[in-house]
């Protein structure tokens, strides 16, 4: 497992970052809402925000890049955050998706408390590995989190759109991530398992348990107190 923690660069939430959150505030227009360069790094995982030039304030040197929320982020969006503070960790996922794309299986975990960053990162790797491999993504979210196999089916909704039974979903998903690696690496990422349903989670142990020796990367985000069948050898 990976865990994640504050990155020891992380300014504290007191004193001048607190004020500099305040005054970017002040400079909002009506319905808009700003952030500074610091506040839009952290906030990639749920936020999509665009520049919104510079600003100087009273007090502070220099004038600082403002950043304003265009909306919710999409994976598609969340590239465009700059990552703060996980060079290491980073690097880490690189040499086990290295690893895996010369066919050795890896199960990886990123665990982490809500608000550091752990989809981030994931998505990170997702764009590095995208120019050479392909990408997966079963997405659990919090409002689906009670129907059985919801993000493993919406995965599936155009390689195995009839699978509606959890024995049909298991054996289209085994078929398709075969399929995909015996045609090039592949990189499965799991985000917020933390928000499956148990069907979800025990795909998820099935596949780790069962794709052996395949050019395949599984990334798995989730909160510290979640559990999931994983073989021993997890990285």
């Amino acid at each position: 497992p990976l865990p994640l923690r504050p990155p020891a660069d992380t300014p504290p939430l007191a004193g001048e970052s607190l004020d500099l959150a305040k005054m970017t505030g002040w400079t909002a227009q009506p319905g808009e809402i700003l952030a500074c360069a610091t506040t839009a790094a952290q906030g990639g995982d749920w936020f999509r925000f665009e520049p919104a030039g510079e600003c100087s304030f009273p007090g502070f040197d220099g004038p600082h890049k403002l950043f304003r929320i265009a909306g919710d982020a999409t994976p598609a969006d969340v590239g465009d955050a700059p990552l703060f503070g996980r060079e290491t960790e980073l690097a880490q996922l690189r040499r086990w998706w290295e690893q895996a794309a010369v066919g050795e299986t890896v199960i990886a975990m990123i665990r982490a408390p809500a608000a550091l960053g752990h989809t981030r990162l994931a998505e990170e790797l997702a764009l590095i590995v995208a120019q050479e491999a392909r990408v997966r993504h079963i997405q659990c979210r919090l409002e689906h989190q009670h129907e059985p196999l919801a993000p493993v089916l919406t995965e599936l909704a155009d390689a195995a759109p009839n699978a509606c039974s959890k024995s049909e979903a298991f054996t289209a998903m085994f078929t398709l991530l075969e399929a995909d690696t015996a045609a090039s690496p592949t990189l499965v990422v799991v985000d917020d398992l933390h928000w499956s349903d148990l069907a979800t989670r025990e795909l998820i142990g099935r596949l780790a348990s069962g794709l052996t020796r395949r050019r395949l990367m599984i990334l798995v985000t989730t909160r510290p107190d979640v559990t999931v069948d994983l073989p021993a050898g997890l990285a």
